[in-house]
């Protein structure tokens, strides 16, 4: 049998396996559990609509956080107006909250690997509608300790920046690695935060970005300590400028007690 003849034969074989578990499980919404959905992994058309609706919440294109618009000036908000950012701008789907938090916690804990294709679809979306992309060579995602990939699985940043990375037709390059590991971020102060992630991350050896505009890719963004470090490093190693692009912001006091899946 030729090559394309057995791909053709295995392709054809997985639909059949497909349709008959889908048959004898039919799918249900991930969040709500609901049947009748197009697929595993994809939301009800009510926990979709949520989910659009919370991306349509005003932030700030800085920090990401959720403000009012009046509450921008020159691109900043009152919040990290008087903070030093490295990050030059930010998109994000929404805030974490309500069912797009919902939607990353399956994702990410419950292992709902296919909902990472339609959250990296909005990741890709916001990316599009950012005034900067056009400046963008490349995708970063922000990096996971090295002992803790044999027990994360795939790890979730990975998953978004690829499919953000289909959409957008923009490269992702492995210019980061961790170097160290480390505590939790969560339930630490903002100073406290940047001192926990200093000297955690470096540019990947043999990787050279002078010039570069890169994008920064990360699922969940709380302080901004993690992707202003990263962003420090690769403009130290000669980037000409360093965007963010996160599924959602969380603010800090809503963070408490909350799990994050960390790099």
């Amino acid at each position: 049998m030729s090559g394309d003849m057995a791909d053709w034969a295995a392709y054809t074989l997985q639909g059949g396996v497909r349709a008959l578990l889908d048959m004898l499980y039919p799918p249900t919404c991930p969040l709500c559990r609901s049947p009748g959905v197009d697929g595993p992994g994809l939301l009800c058309e009510s926990c979709a609509s949520s989910v659009e609706e919370e991306g349509h919440t005003a932030y700030c294109p800085t920090c990401a956080r959720t403000t009012p618009p009046f509450a921008v000036s020159d691109g900043r908000c009152g919040h990290c107006r008087e903070q030093k950012a490295r990050i030059a701008g930010v998109v994000r789907i929404g805030p974490y909250g309500g069912e797009l938090g919902a939607a990353l916690r399956a994702f990410k804990y419950q292992r709902n690997w296919r909902l990472g294709a339609s959250l990296g679809d909005r990741l890709a979306t916001a990316l599009q509608q950012a005034p900067w992309l056009e400046e963008v060579e490349a995708l970063v995602v922000v990096p996971q300790w090295i002992l803790r990939r044999p027990f994360a699985g795939d790890y979730p940043p990975a998953l978004l920046g690829r499919r953000a990375s289909r959409a957008t037709g923009i490269p992702v390059i492995p210019a980061l690695r961790r170097v160290k590991g480390g505590p939790s971020q969560i339930g630490l102060t903002n100073h406290q935060r940047v001192e926990n992630v200093r000297g955690k991350f470096a540019v990947a050896r043999g990787v050279r970005v002078d010039g570069a505009t890169l994008c920064l890719i990360d699922d969940v963004m709380t302080t901004g300590a993690t992707v202003n470090e990263c962003a420090r490093i690769l403009l130290n190693a000669g980037a000409r400028a360093v965007y963010a692009a996160v599924a959602a912001h969380v603010s800090h006091d809503s963070a408490r007690g909350l799990v994050f899946c960390q790099p």
